[in-house]
């Protein structure tokens, strides 16, 4: 599995990148992100602590489960929670749209 084995299996050859489909016009419009909001500035990740999460199953893989049911019961309300708290937000961002829209719409007077 690399760039020389590819070469000389003509992978290039027999094969299509699956970016040349998705970028259609058509399909493009399936994988947008609803939530992505454009910016000219950079985008700085958050450092917070509570940023970080760490991928258990590749970097903790070697340590022995511990609490695993306890441990799957946190993860699902906080997963609840996270879900519940990305649709009021995306509910709040529709709102402050409307509300920019009304608050920008030319006046008739």
């Amino acid at each position: 599995d690399s760039d020389q084995e590819r070469e000389t299996r003509g992978v290039y050859d027999q094969t299509t990148s699956i970016w040349s489909w998705i970028n259609q016009h058509d399909e493009l419009t399936t994988y947008i992100n609803p939530l992505y909001d454009p910016t000219p500035n950079v985008i700085w990740p958050s450092v917070a602590p509570m940023s970080y999460v760490i991928w258990e199953e590749l970097y903790l893989r070697w340590l022995a489960d511990q609490r695993t049911e306890e441990r799957e019961e946190q993860y699902k309300i906080i997963r609840t929670r996270e879900q519940h708290l990305r649709a009021q937000a995306l509910q709040l961002r529709r709102e402050l749209l409307d509300l920019a829209n009304q608050y920008y719409a030319p006046s008739n007077k």
